[in-house]
Protein backbone atom coordinates (compact mmCIF):
# COMPACT_ATOMS: atom_id res chain seq x y z
CA UNK A 1 0.00 0.00 0.00
CA UNK A 2 1.22 3.50 -0.83
CA UNK A 3 2.16 5.39 2.30
CA UNK A 4 4.15 8.38 1.08
CA UNK A 5 3.49 11.98 2.01
CA UNK A 6 1.12 12.47 -0.91
CA UNK A 7 -1.40 9.92 0.37
CA UNK A 8 -4.96 10.21 1.55
CA UNK A 9 -6.18 8.72 4.81
CA UNK A 10 -7.16 5.60 2.83
CA UNK A 11 -3.58 4.98 1.68
CA UNK A 12 -4.05 5.86 -2.01
CA UNK A 13 -2.03 8.65 -3.64
CA UNK A 14 -4.02 11.87 -3.96
CA UNK A 15 -6.04 11.78 -7.14
CA UNK A 16 -6.04 7.97 -7.30
CA UNK A 17 -8.50 5.56 -5.74
CA UNK A 18 -7.79 2.26 -4.03
CA UNK A 19 -9.59 0.58 -6.94
CA UNK A 20 -7.08 2.16 -9.33
CA UNK A 21 -4.27 0.63 -7.28
CA UNK A 22 -5.73 -2.90 -7.40
CA UNK A 23 -6.92 -3.12 -11.02
CA UNK A 24 -4.76 -2.63 -14.14
CA UNK A 25 -3.72 0.98 -14.62
CA UNK A 26 -5.58 3.19 -17.07
CA UNK A 27 -3.31 5.01 -19.51
CA UNK A 28 -4.23 8.07 -21.54
CA UNK A 29 -2.41 8.06 -24.89
CA UNK A 30 -2.34 11.40 -26.74
CA UNK A 31 -1.14 12.16 -30.26
CA UNK A 32 -1.93 13.66 -33.65
CA UNK A 33 -1.52 10.57 -35.87
CA UNK A 34 -4.52 8.22 -35.65
CA UNK A 35 -2.62 5.27 -37.17
CA UNK A 36 0.22 5.53 -34.66
CA UNK A 37 -2.25 6.01 -31.79
CA UNK A 38 -4.07 2.83 -32.79
CA UNK A 39 -0.81 0.85 -33.08
CA UNK A 40 0.42 2.04 -29.70
CA UNK A 41 -2.97 1.48 -28.09
CA UNK A 42 -3.03 -2.11 -29.40
CA UNK A 43 0.44 -2.78 -28.01
CA UNK A 44 -0.15 -1.14 -24.63
CA UNK A 45 -3.57 -2.75 -24.17
CA UNK A 46 -1.73 -6.05 -23.59
CA UNK A 47 -0.76 -4.65 -20.18
CA UNK A 48 -3.07 -1.74 -19.33
CA UNK A 49 -6.44 -0.18 -20.06
CA UNK A 50 -5.89 2.39 -22.82
CA UNK A 51 -7.77 5.46 -24.00
CA UNK A 52 -6.27 7.06 -27.13
CA UNK A 53 -7.25 10.64 -27.99
CA UNK A 54 -6.08 13.56 -30.08
CA UNK A 55 -7.74 16.59 -28.47
CA UNK A 56 -8.59 18.13 -25.11
CA UNK A 57 -12.28 17.84 -26.01
CA UNK A 58 -11.99 14.04 -26.09
CA UNK A 59 -10.27 13.81 -22.70
CA UNK A 60 -13.31 14.24 -20.46
CA UNK A 61 -13.13 12.21 -17.24
CA UNK A 62 -10.23 10.16 -18.61
CA UNK A 63 -7.91 13.03 -17.81
CA UNK A 64 -8.80 12.61 -14.13
CA UNK A 65 -9.04 8.81 -14.12
CA UNK A 66 -5.85 7.85 -15.98
CA UNK A 67 -2.95 6.60 -13.88
CA UNK A 68 -0.40 7.72 -16.48
CA UNK A 69 -0.33 9.92 -19.59
CA UNK A 70 1.75 9.16 -22.71
CA UNK A 71 2.36 12.09 -25.05
CA UNK A 72 3.29 10.90 -28.54
CA UNK A 73 6.05 12.47 -30.60
CA UNK A 74 3.48 13.69 -33.16
CA UNK A 75 2.37 16.49 -30.82
CA UNK A 76 3.86 19.93 -31.37
CA UNK A 77 5.91 21.32 -28.50
CA UNK A 78 3.10 23.78 -27.70
CA UNK A 79 0.56 20.92 -27.58
CA UNK A 80 2.90 18.83 -25.41
CA UNK A 81 3.36 21.65 -22.89
CA UNK A 82 -0.40 22.35 -22.84
CA UNK A 83 -1.15 18.65 -22.17
CA UNK A 84 1.45 18.52 -19.39
CA UNK A 85 -0.04 21.63 -17.78
CA UNK A 86 -3.60 20.29 -18.00
CA UNK A 87 -2.64 16.79 -16.78
CA UNK A 88 -0.70 18.22 -13.81
CA UNK A 89 -3.61 20.49 -12.91
CA UNK A 90 -6.00 17.51 -12.88
CA UNK A 91 -3.74 15.11 -10.90
CA UNK A 92 -0.39 16.66 -9.86
CA UNK A 93 1.38 13.39 -8.98
CA UNK A 94 0.34 11.43 -12.08
CA UNK A 95 3.34 10.31 -14.17
CA UNK A 96 3.71 11.64 -17.70
CA UNK A 97 5.83 9.97 -20.40
CA UNK A 98 6.83 11.98 -23.44
CA UNK A 99 7.86 10.26 -26.67
CA UNK A 100 10.54 12.38 -28.32
CA UNK A 101 11.50 12.67 -31.96
CA UNK A 102 14.74 14.63 -31.46
CA UNK A 103 17.97 12.66 -31.19
CA UNK A 104 18.93 12.95 -27.52
CA UNK A 105 20.99 10.49 -25.53
CA UNK A 106 19.23 10.94 -22.19
CA UNK A 107 15.82 9.60 -21.27
CA UNK A 108 15.14 11.46 -18.04
CA UNK A 109 12.76 14.20 -17.00
CA UNK A 110 12.31 17.02 -19.48
CA UNK A 111 9.89 19.90 -19.90
CA UNK A 112 7.54 18.72 -17.17
CA UNK A 113 7.39 15.04 -18.17
CA UNK A 114 8.54 12.40 -15.68
CA UNK A 115 10.30 10.41 -18.39
CA UNK A 116 11.13 10.76 -22.05
CA UNK A 117 11.57 7.93 -24.53
CA UNK A 118 13.00 8.38 -28.02
CA UNK A 119 10.37 7.00 -30.40
CA UNK A 120 13.03 5.12 -32.41
CA UNK A 121 13.88 2.97 -29.36
CA UNK A 122 10.67 1.14 -30.11
CA UNK A 123 7.91 -0.45 -28.11
CA UNK A 124 10.14 -2.22 -25.57
CA UNK A 125 11.50 1.09 -24.26
CA UNK A 126 8.02 2.58 -23.95
CA UNK A 127 6.54 -0.48 -22.24
CA UNK A 128 9.38 -0.79 -19.73
CA UNK A 129 9.31 2.95 -18.93
CA UNK A 130 5.56 2.86 -18.30
CA UNK A 131 5.89 -0.29 -16.19
CA UNK A 132 8.62 1.26 -14.05
CA UNK A 133 6.70 4.50 -13.43
CA UNK A 134 3.48 2.67 -12.56
CA UNK A 135 5.23 0.17 -10.29
CA UNK A 136 6.94 3.02 -8.39
CA UNK A 137 3.46 4.36 -7.61
CA UNK A 138 1.91 1.02 -6.66
CA UNK A 139 -0.20 0.73 -9.82
CA UNK A 140 -0.69 -2.62 -11.57
CA UNK A 141 -0.16 -4.04 -15.02
CA UNK A 142 -2.41 -6.85 -16.26
CA UNK A 143 -0.88 -10.11 -17.37
CA UNK A 144 2.59 -9.12 -16.21
CA UNK A 145 4.33 -12.36 -15.30
CA UNK A 146 7.97 -11.41 -15.72
CA UNK A 147 8.59 -9.92 -12.28
CA UNK A 148 9.83 -6.68 -13.76
CA UNK A 149 11.10 -8.16 -17.00
CA UNK A 150 9.35 -7.16 -20.17
CA UNK A 151 8.08 -10.24 -22.02
CA UNK A 152 8.82 -9.06 -25.56
CA UNK A 153 9.56 -11.07 -28.65
CA UNK A 154 12.39 -10.47 -31.10
CA UNK A 155 10.21 -7.94 -32.95
CA UNK A 156 9.96 -5.75 -29.83
CA UNK A 157 6.26 -6.52 -29.31
CA UNK A 158 4.78 -8.44 -26.39
CA UNK A 159 4.86 -12.17 -27.03
CA UNK A 160 1.61 -13.33 -28.60
CA UNK A 161 0.69 -9.90 -30.02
Amino acid sequence: MYSGPESTSQGAPRGLTLQAMTSPAHILLVGNDGRLLNERATLLSSFWTITAISSFDEAGETLHAAGLVVLCHTLTEAQRLAWIERARAAVPIRPIVSLEFADRADAGRRNGADATVHHKLGPAALVSTIYELLTERGLRSKGWTGGGHTLLGADGLPEGV
